[in-house]
Formats: C-alpha cells, sequence, structure tokens
C-alpha cells in the first residue's frame, strides 16, 4: 500500500492530494471532500468516482488514474464556468418574441430594458449603435453579441433576445441576439464566458435549439450542454 500510495504522489502530487489511506475501505465514511476513491478492492460506492488498479501499480494503472484526475478536472472547470454563467442571466433579462423586428428595433428594445432594469444609465443604446457603427457583433451570420467599450455597467449582465420570426441584421435575418452590460471588475473572468459563448453559438446544432428555448431555463440549458 505504501509503494501505491508513493507512486501515486511521485507522478500525480501537482495534481492531487491524498486524504487518506484505508486497508478496509467497506468500513470508511467518504465526505464530500473526497473526490475520486482508488483502490485495489472491487469498490462501489454511489456518488464516487471509482478507480480499480492492481496492487503492483503498472503503467496501465498510473494511465487509469491520470486520466480520471484530468477528466475531474475538466468536469469541474466546466461546473464552475456554467455556474459563473448562470450569474450573469435573469429571468426579467430574457425575451421570447414571435415578431419581426429590425436591427435599430432590436438594439433600441434590448437597450432600454438593459436601462430599466437598473443595470445601465441613459445614452446606453446610443453607445451600443457607435460600437455597431465600428464594426458588426453579427457572428457566422447566425447571432449578434452587442456591446459598449465603455466598462461602467452597474452588474455585468446579459439581455437575451430569442425571436422566432427573426431580426434583420444588415443582409442576413439571424433569430437570437444577446446584448452584454460590462461591470469594470468583471472584465477578466467575463471574457472567458464571452469566448465559450461565442464558441457554443458556433455550433449550428445548439444554435437551433436555442433558438427553440421559450424560457431562460431552457436557454441556459441548451448553451451549457
Amino acid at each position: 500500500m505504501d509503494k501505491i500510495k508513493n507512486n501515486i504522489i511521485k507522478n500525480q502530487a501537482h495534481l492531487i492530494e491524498i486524504d487518506s489511506i484505508t486497508a478496509n475501505p467497506f468500513h470508511y465514511e467518504f465526505d464530500d471532500k473526497i473526490d475520486l476513491i482508488i483502490t485495489t478492492k472491487e469498490l462501489s460506492f454511489i456518488g464516487k468516482k471509482i478507480i480499480h488498479i492492481s496492487p503492483f501499480y503498472t503503467q496501465e494503472d498510473y494511465l487509469k488514474i491520470d486520466t480520471a484526475i484530468n477528466q475531474y478536472i475538466i468536469e469541474r472547470e466546466k461546473q464552475a464556468q456554467n455556474s459563473m454563467l448562470r450569474s450573469y442571466f435573469h429571468e426579467n433579462l430574457f425575451f421570447d418574441m414571435n415578431t419581426y423586428l429590425s436591427k435599430e428595433e432590436a438594439i433600441r428594445f434590448m437597450g432600454q430594458k438593459i436601462i430599466d432594469f437598473g443595470l445601465a444609465k441613459e445614452g446606453f443604446v446610443e453607445s451600443v449603435f457607435k460600437r455597431e457603427e465600428m464594426s458588426s457583433t453579427c457572428f457566422f451570420d447566425t447571432f449578434a453579441i452587442l456591446h459598449v467599450l465603455e466598462l461602467n455597467a452597474k452588474q455585468t449582465m446579459f439581455c437575451v433576445l430569442v425571436n422566432k420570426k427573426g431580426v434583420q441584421w444588415d443582409y442576413k435575418k439571424i433569430h437570437i441576439v444577446l446584448m452584454i452590460a460590462v461591470q469594470q471588475k468583471d472584465r477578466k473572468k467575463f471574457m472567458k464566458i464571452y469566448e465559450s459563448i461565442i464558441r457554443a453559438l458556433g455550433d449550428k446544432e445548439k444554435i437551433q435549439n436555442l433558438i427553440k428555448s421559450h424560457s431562460l431555463n431552457e436557454f441556459i440549458k441548451y448553451l451549457e450542454n
């Protein structure tokens, strides 16, 4: 058992912390702080990831542990990102419409909703238009993510417009428009969310599901998955 522990520490100490070692895991109580269980016995615990290895700690065992650790790290980062993502949306800033709009109508409608919600001051809508004049915020001729250059919002939030009939955006008709109010202190972590949303909306299948959304919960569920 010490040999296995020493090998794990040698190879994965930079990724994990060994909480405890026991010769009889059947009598051990695994609390919520335990993420992975590495064992040479046939175990099964509900809600816990079990990694079965041999008593000899072979190269195959090393790869099993390494793969499980990296999968866990990816999943944990995804959960953290999804949690942060949800914090930037509010049901009062989600709009499911079935009325054809022009680009200007969509911008004025969403900008005013952001002002009414208390996130930005008067002049926000004009700032959105100025930013849009610099370069289009429409991506892949499929969706638009509007924002302003000034990061002076009272809180970082997304306003979402899902329009079944469509929004005429220059020469394209799109169905999803996001408008962002950004607070200065959120700039760095917000950029990660911004980039992940662009990647997600670049998925044609995901876009089709998002267009079908009738609620914020549906929209975020499709966005996360």
